[in-house]
């Protein structure tokens, strides 16, 4: 725009008082309602048309084959994660609770590989060899559980970061994760004696990096159930001998997390 339109221009806005003069008090009244009903009607459109991108901003879909393809969209633009040069299987995906990261856990060939990917640039990060199947999900600290079998009667779990260093492992059977992913319940396989229910907490370091349960039932005899009533409640059903007979005892307890 040149200097002589702008000069143009800043002398209109000059004459408009003068022609507000012009018109009646009621008309310059209704024209300031009306102009303000259009900036709220054009703030609320503003505001649908940003919704959806931001919903769909994280969304992860399969491929039309089902099983080659996932994408995450990135404003109005879809970015494919898994193009590979050959089809890959792809087992599960999902992504970080903060958004920030997205997990594909695929194979064409033996090893399967679990990538990490950064959500913000569109770039892998990582591949992780976990070694066994099962099943992946996130806590809310970006960490990776992995929950598989070991063996007849026997689960493991591991816990792992986004450079794939393991911070967590125990073994037992059942395994029961929290709905955040941060408390652990774990009845532990011992073949000598009777059994116990470890109770973990993985958000705290110290916790994981010993290994020491925050709560242990002791002297378990038969596990019914683990349950989470909601984050910070779980019910254990349980009994004191493997077997019923006239000392069997069943048992049930309900344990309050905010107290730890």
């Amino acid at each position: 725009m040149t200097r002589k339109a702008c000069r143009g221009k800043a002398r209109d806005r000059d004459q408009i008082p003068f022609l507000g003069n012009a018109v009646s008090t009621p008309s310059v009244i209704a024209l300031g309602v009306v102009a303000i009903l259009l900036l709220f009607v054009n703030a609320i459109s503003a505001g649908q048309s940003s919704s959806p991108s931001a919903r769909q901003s994280l969304k992860i879909v399969e491929g039309k084959d089902g099983i080659r393809n996932v994408f995450v969209s990135q404003g109005e633009t879809w970015h494919n994660l898994t193009a590979f040069e050959r089809p890959h299987h792809i087992y599960a995906y999902s992504t970080s609770p903060d958004g920030k990261y997205v997990l594909v856990w695929h194979e064409a060939n033996p090893p399967r590989v679990l990538s990490v990917y950064d959500v913000s640039r569109i770039r892998r990060v990582n591949d992780i060899i976990l070694g066994y199947g099962g099943e992946v999900r996130w806590n809310e600290k970006n960490h990776i559980i992995h929950i598989y079998g070991c063996g007849a009667g026997c689960k493991a779990v591991k816990v792992v970061n986004l450079q794939g260093n393991t911070v967590f492992e125990a073994g037992g059977r059942p395994i029961e994760l929290s709905p955040s992913g941060r408390y652990l319940a774990i009845y532990t396989i011992n073949w000598v004696g009777r059994q116990d229910i470890e109770l973990y907490d993985l958000f705290n370091r110290s916790l994981v990096s010993a290994k020491k349960p925050a709560i242990v039932i002791n002297g378990v005899g038969h596990l019914d159930s683990i349950s989470w009533n909601d984050e910070r409640k779980i019910a254990i059903s349980y009994t004191d001998a493997p077997v019923e007979d006239d000392k069997y005892n069943k048992r049930a307890v309900s344990i309050d997390l905010t107290r730890y």
